[in-house]
């Protein structure tokens, strides 16, 4: 096939691809004459392989799988022949590695050992291989955190393209959403997380069927589950797995789970960041979805503490226990009488606050009397109270309105839940008569293959019925010929002995004749 391709011979050169492809499908040197640019891909291969496999190396050194992938893929089926294709699948096996996947390592590896046995990664690679088969534990690298500035479906060199550049996020709630989990790459098991959601549905939701799949965007991994029909449903279905009995506060702290339209879902996957898109949330669903907000803050300002916060009774306990200010005591008077409690009053301390406002000046308290000094406490006491009563009044407002708060919230959640129960039941009823009527078709069919079948065999035996009569008819046809060949032959025989008998009576009377002369 090359030396037609030299010599410029199409129609040899043709001829012998047409030889390659019928007699060795599959290999290599197959699919590579199968590409109607063979000519051209295998003039350019040795130009282009080097420049593409550096620009791999480098995605692969930044941590990006599936952009190693991704080359890889392309490599493999442009240039099945490149000299450097040994490389591009050591490098596509290191990627799993990256993700943590044990399986998809050990696979990657005995298939570039199985192809390539003695290229020079292929030492290094078989290593590898025996030590993760003796149990050798991988070590993932490359992804330290999440990265929510991350920019999703841009180009190699980080451009967009002016489609993408235009797209914009819609606030439309009654369109299909998912619920997306994002985490870094490699950081969480999937099969135990794939787990654990599948089990929480199955046990919540048999009606309701949701797909679930895996998805890959540079440094992070998404996990899917889409089928939700509008935004109700799906904050439903967000506030139930994160209540009591959901899945959400045990799964790992890394993964970060937010509800998006499908449509939104593909504008974000073309040039947007998880910060615009909270930003975007943020702006058009705080007030129905506010806990998605809050959660987002945590994950994103982890370590910050907010300033100047205090306990709801912390005011109160200030007014109980403020700094302390001991009083004078009260000097003696001729003529007075001093009960045995002035000792009591005098070591009593009074809020320093209250003595503010109350208690005259220490010069005018050398002639107080007992009664005046008990006035002043009592008002001390009386302010006191009323602080208290003020700080009590205060947070029961607050208690109040957190209580109608969440009096509205657990209506609206109730409201929820009764549609959600609504539709679950129509959904079932809707169900119940799908299959009511796929039962139909399928008796239906049943009965449909049962008659074609009987009279499939109707006609088989009528037609057995006819072959047999055929042959019947033959086999007489037969026995007719012969007996009238037989008859022949025997009236054959029979004229041939008479003419016999005619010849030796001719013959015998030539005979006498000739004695009687």
């Amino acid at each position: 096939y090359l030396m037609a391709l030299r010599l410029k011979d199409t129609a040899l050169a043709a001829e012998y691809k047409n030889k390659l492809m019928e007699k060795f499908p599959g290999t290599d040197y197959a699919v590579a004459v199968a590409d109607p640019n063979y000519e051209y891909n295998i003039r350019m291969m040795d130009v282009v392989q080097d420049s593409i496999y550096e620009q791999t190396y480098e995605r692969y050194l930044a941590g990006d799988t599936s952009a190693v992938r991704k080359s890889y893929r392309s490599v493999s089926e442009k240039y099945p022949l490149a000299k450097l294709l040994p490389k591009f699948m050591f490098l596509d096996a290191l990627t799993y590695v990256q993700a943590g996947d044990a399986e998809g390592f050990k696979k990657a590896l005995k298939t570039l050992l199985d192809k390539y046995p003695s290229e020079d990664v292929s030492e290094l690679a078989g290593e590898m291989l025996k030590g993760v088969l003796r149990g050798r534990q991988l070590v993932r690298g490359g992804v330290r955190g999440m990265e929510w500035n991350l920019r999703f479906g841009t180009g190699e060199d980080g451009s967009l393209s002016a489609s993408d550049s235009a797209r914009v996020f819609t606030a439309d709630k009654n369109v299909p959403y998912r619920l997306v989990m994002l985490y870094p790459t490699g950081s969480v098991d999937k099969n135990r997380l794939l787990f654990s959601v599948a089990a929480y549905n199955f046990a919540n939701f048999m009606v309701k069927q949701l797909d679930m799949s895996f998805e890959e965007a540079g440094t992070m991994s998404l996990f899917i589950q889409s089928g939700f029909y509008s935004f109700d449903e799906i904050w439903h279905y967000y506030r139930m797995i994160y209540g009591k009995d959901g899945y959400a506060s045990a799964l790992d702290k890394q993964i970060v789970i937010i509800p998006i339209s499908d449509d939104n879902y593909e504008t974000l996957m073309h040039g947007k960041t998880l910060e615009e898109y909270m930003a975007f949330f943020d702006e058009n669903f705080h007030d129905v979805a506010p806990e998605l907000l809050v959660r987002w803050r945590a994950h994103t300002e982890e370590e910050e503490e907010p300033a100047g916060t205090v306990a709801p009774l912390e005011p109160e306990k200030e007014a109980e226990t403020p700094e302390i200010q001991e009083t004078k005591p009260v000097p003696e008077r001729t003529d007075s009488i001093q009960p045995d409690s002035i000792p009591a009053v005098k070591e009593k301390p009074q809020p320093a606050a209250a003595a503010d406002k109350v208690v005259p000046q220490p010069e005018k308290e050398k002639n107080l009397t007992l009664k005046e000094i008990e006035e002043i406490h009592r008002a001390q006491e009386e302010a006191k109270e009323a602080q208290k009563e003020k700080a009590r009044m205060d947070y029961e407002e607050k208690l109040k309105a957190e209580r109608a708060a969440l009096e509205l919230t657990e209506q609206e959640r109730a409201e929820t839940e009764a549609r959600q129960k609504q539709a679950d039941e129509e959904m079932l009823k809707a169900k119940a008569e799908h299959e009511k009527r796929q039962e139909a078709g399928r008796k239906a069919i049943r009965k449909q293959a049962e008659n074609d079948k009987k009279a499939k065999l109707k006609s088989r035996e009528e037609l057995r019925k006819e072959k047999e009569r055929a042959y019947k008819a033959r086999l007489k046809q037969k026995e007719k010929e012969r007996k009238e060949k037989e008859r022949a032959y025997k009236q054959k025989l029979k004229e041939r002995e008479k003419a016999r008998k005619a010849a030796m009576k001719a013959k015998e009377q030539a005979r006498k004749e000739k004695l009687r002369k």
